[in-house]
């Protein structure tokens, strides 16, 4: 498989959680890890698999880069048709009215423009006790299998 982790963020956790799962596929399959600020959605291969790493940040928004992404997708009418996603948001559950409420704008955009997520959604609670790359690790495993059924 082809694999683009795509991650949008503000203060680098989901850059850095991105690289990590790649580190995790390995040779496993091919993989590359792009930030979403410089994603035109238009170029986007429904030939790849893609993996979104997105933060909340604020009153429930996208962190900077993945907004810009966010932001071009409203703006557009492209159909993502055939583009097959999963999803890992990071948030912290302190923020009550606006937990991981980023991963979920983009994930409802994604799939108003026509993409398909499979998988479990993956959610990260900064508030709590578990690393967000402990929680991503287990999770990509079965997001793989999932991949593999497409």
């Amino acid at each position: 498989m082809q694999i683009v982790i795509l991650y949008g963020t503000e203060s680098g956790n989901a850059e850095r959680l991105a690289g990590d799962l790649g580190k995790a596929i390995g040779s496993q399959h091919q993989w590359r890890v792009v930030d979403l600020g410089d994603v035109d959605p238009a170029e986007l291969s429904t030939d790849e698999i893609h993996i979104f790493i997105t933060s909340t940040y604020g009153d429930g928004l996208l962190g900077e880069t993945g907004q810009i992404f966010y932001e071009a997708l409203e703006e557009s009418d492209v159909e993502l048709d055939g583009l097959r996603y999963a999803i890992f948001g990071l948030g912290d559950s302190s923020y009550e009215d606006t937990y991981n409420q980023g991963s979920s704008l983009l994930d409802a955009i994604l799939t108003e423009h026509g993409a398909t997520r499979f998988g479990e959604f993956g959610l990260h609670d900064d508030g709590g006790f578990e690393r967000k790359k402990d929680v991503a690790l287990a999770w990509l495993p079965g997001v793989l299998a999932a991949a593999q059924q497409l």
